[in-house]
C-alpha cells in the first residue's frame, strides 16, 4: 500500500496486524511491525518507524528480517 501512495492504509493494516497477531504468533506480528515500519519509513514518519522497528527486534526469525529490522532502524 505505501508504495502505491496509500500509506495511511498501509499504517492501519500493520498496526492492526501486529496488534492481533501479537497474542497468536509473535514471529508473525515481528513480521507485520517490519512491514509497518517500513510504511513509516516511505511517510517520512521516522519515530514511528524507529517504535515498529523496536517491537519486531526481538522476534523475527530470519538473519535477513533482523538485517532489514536494523537497515531500518539505522535510517
Amino acid at each position: 500500500f505505501a508504495r502505491a501512495g496509500m500509506g495511511e492504509e498501509a499504517v492501519r493494516l500493520g498496526r492492526r496486524l501486529s496488534r492481533r497477531l501479537a497474542p497468536l504468533d509473535p514471529m508473525q506480528a515481528a513480521r507485520a511491525n517490519l512491514n509497518l515500519g517500513n510504511a513509516l519509513i516511505w511517510q517520512d514518519r521516522y519515530r514511528e518507524a524507529q517504535q515498529a522497528y523496536s517491537r519486531a527486534i526481538d522476534h523475527v526469525p530470519t538473519d535477513f528480517e533482523r538485517a532489514a529490522v536494523l537497515l531500518g532502524r539505522s535510517t
